[in-house]
């Protein structure tokens, strides 16, 4: 496996839990954010393999962590 970071998202109505995981598989954060701040976080983070679970709003997500150079997985 590559050694990559781990975004791990809680999807939600409004806000969204984040978990992110560091290549020494160590908790770097965890932390409530909103739709907004989430995009923000997306767009600022390093390459990472984003972890979401399946729902309507799957999709929606996968694509914007595409965009912002990461690996979705679901």
């Amino acid at each position: 496996m590559m050694n990559l970071n781990v975004i791990a998202i809680d999807l939600a109505k409004n806000n969204y839990q984040v978990c992110k995981i560091g290549q020494d598989r160590q908790v770097v954060y965890n932390k409530e954010v909103s739709r907004q701040k989430l995009l923000q976080l997306l767009a600022s983070e390093k390459q990472s393999l984003v972890a979401m679970e399946s729902c309507g709003g799957t999709h929606y997500w996968a694509r914007k962590a595409k965009e912002a150079g990461h690996r979705p997985y679901s």
